[in-house]
């Protein structure tokens, strides 16, 4: 039993904290963190810190992957952050794991400067806070998109390319997956084979560092060192969608079978591990835990295994099944289609508001709606399954929920913001932001919906959170490759897979089937169903043929309608401006 009387993060906590004019510590933890753990064990586990704690603060504890909404306004450089605030839940100073000792000498030092630095000191937060809620109204609207954003992206990526050990930067080495998507699509694009190779050498050296388990399969969360080795251990979720996907991408453009192997293994992982069985809802993440993961394979068969976080996350969720429908478009292996539809179907049936958008995570029952991610990927997977099915009734519910994403989170300067007003009022947050990375995928799912269903209102709507951060990707470098991914789509035409047919014949899944496996970063699926479509095939120009058959265009150059299954693939590379595989 903890020795800190720990708080939730909710009115009732900073009534306290002014009723008896105290300053809140906000710790911020992670279930898989280890140093999380370490910190539990030693400075909160210690009774002059605890007495301290306890007498002098109001102690709030809160789980990043529960509440990402408070830790992107105050987190301090890593898990656990230690963060010291006012009763207005303005910032005082922080930092991250801090050891018993020193923590005695910070806490007694907090307290004294809060007690004798009176308004001064509050005043003096609460100017930070006004400063942050000024940057995010004040953020590029209304910036023109253009292909400099991409090529600035991929500079800062070819300045911070590692030639030696691949990844990026010289010191410890995450997976990048938005960067490696990039580099893979720009190079299928221009053809710049030092973008293929920088993709393909980050993900070889991946594959062969300490940073992949090869013995349980799955990807750890980084590696401390440049070289890909002494990796922290712990697994997350959407680390394995972003690595799964990433090594699907590098097969499609290569071949290789050595990526595909890595993509299946990294499944096979989740579904061993992170897979709730009944339901098919993935699982948060798996605890670091460094001794299990140096023990050999038999060793650690006579071992527990590291615990999971059995909590369901909506946004991390949809990239899972996300990641399995990349699986399926290039092996066609329909246990991957089928337990994307089950996640999905999941999520939709105990995830959303009745009438409204999706909730942030599951632990029994839905909690903390209101966040913007959950709404935009799970846009995005749906768009995914419409076409991997041709089912209406997936591209029913993104319209819905695109919806959702215009009337509660639409910023009137233009873009999104993170949270909605009624999230940011009950949860006490001090401002809303305007995430980069948010917005980007926001974009991104709403160009593809526009381009799904031919409604323009979606592509003007998801543009605009583009050129909202046209005026802020520079300072986030190569950061910022998932947002230039956006603008690359947003700024180009997508080669559009028509299949006209009826959707219980069988040769318009065959002609699917082969949409899907094609190779082309940029494509859009779409099933028109000529007893219903007839008006928007009219306006597509997409006559009405006897068989079922597939046109696939560019703009509006279009290659000869073809029914043969084998034919679409070879019509795709040549819509792409590829007449053969790259």
């Amino acid at each position: 039993m903890s020795k800190i009387n720990w708080r939730e993060w909710n009115d009732e906590s900073f009534k306290e904290a002014r009723k008896h004019n105290k300053p809140i510590l906000l710790d911020i933890m992670a279930t898989w963190c280890h140093w999380c753990h370490v910190m539990d064990s030693t400075s909160y586990a210690d009774d002059e810190v605890a007495e301290i704690i306890n007498r002098e603060y109001i102690a709030i504890r809160v789980d990043t992957d529960r509440r990402p909404d408070v830790n992107a306004r105050y987190n301090m450089g890593g898990w656990p952050t230690t963060a010291f605030l006012t009763p207005d839940g303005d910032v005082l100073t922080g930092g991250t794991y801090i050891p018993p000792d020193r923590f005695k000498e910070i806490l007694r030092r907090v307290i004294k400067a809060y007690h004798e630095g009176g308004p001064l000191i509050t005043e003096r937060a609460s100017a930070i806070r006004a400063e942050q809620a000024a940057a995010v109204s004040t953020s590029g609207g209304g910036s023109s998109l253009s292909d400099k954003i991409v090529s600035d992206a991929l500079w800062a990526l070819r300045s911070e390319f590692d030639d030696e050990f691949g990844g990026f930067g010289r010191q410890m080495k995450f997976p990048q997956p938005d960067a490696t998507e990039l580099l893979l699509s720009q190079y299928h694009r221009t053809q710049e084979t030092d973008l293929r190779d920088m993709a393909l050498a980050t993900l070889d050296a991946m594959m062969e560092g300490e940073i992949h388990d090869a013995v349980s399969g799955g990807f750890f969360r980084y590696a401390t060192m440049r070289d890909w080795t002494a990796p922290h251990y712990e697994k997350l979720l959407a680390d394995q969608a972003g690595v799964i996907r990433n090594y699907i991408q590098a097969y499609q453009a290569t071949t290789r079978k050595e990526y595909l192997q890595t993509a299946r293994s990294t499944l096979g992982y989740v579904e061993s591990t992170l897979a709730e069985k009944d339901t098919h809802g993935f699982y948060g993440s798996q605890s670091a835990d460094e001794e299990y993961y140096k023990l050999d394979r038999t060793e650690r068969a006579k071992r527990l295994r590291p615990p999971i976080d059995r909590t369901i996350y909506t946004d991390a969720n949809a990239q899972m099944s996300y990641a399995y429908l990349k699986a399926y478009e290039a092996t066609l292996h329909d246990d991957y289609l089928k337990a994307a539809k089950k996640n999905a179907d999941f999520l939709l049936r105990t995830m959303r508001r009745p009438g409204g958008g999706m909730y942030h995570y599951y632990d029994g029952q839905p909690r903390a709606y209101g966040m913007l991610a959950d709404q935009v990927y799970m846009i995005w997977l749906l768009c995914e399954l419409y076409q991997c099915t041709g089912e209406q009734r997936y591209l029913r519910t993104a319209n819905e929920l695109s919806g959702v994403v215009k009337s509660e989170f639409s910023d009137s300067l233009g873009g999104f913001l993170d949270v909605n007003i009624e999230r940011a009022r009950e949860e006490r947050l001090p401002f809303r932001d305007k995430p980069l990375d948010l917005n980007g995928q926001a974009g991104r799912a709403l160009i593809r919906l526009a381009a799904l269903t031919g409604n323009n209102e979606y592509r003007r709507l998801g543009e605009s959170g583009l050129r909202a951060l046209a005026g802020r990707y520079k300072q986030y470098g190569y950061m910022a490759a998932g947002y230039a991914i956006a603008v690359s789509e947003a700024l180009e035409d997508p080669v559009e897979i028509a299949l006209v047919g009826s959707p219980d014949d069988p040769r318009i899944e065959s002609l699917r089937k082969s949409a899907l496996k094609s190779y082309e970063p940029y494509k859009v699926v779409i099933t028109f169903d000529p007893s219903t479509d007839r008006q928007r095939l009219a306006e597509k120009g997409y006559p009405i043929p006897e068989h079922p058959k597939a046109f696939v265009c560019i703009a509006q150059a279009c290659q000869p309608p073809t029914g043969e299954p084998e034919a679409v693939e070879e019509a795709v590379a040549r819509a792409g401006g590829h007449t053969e595989e790259s």
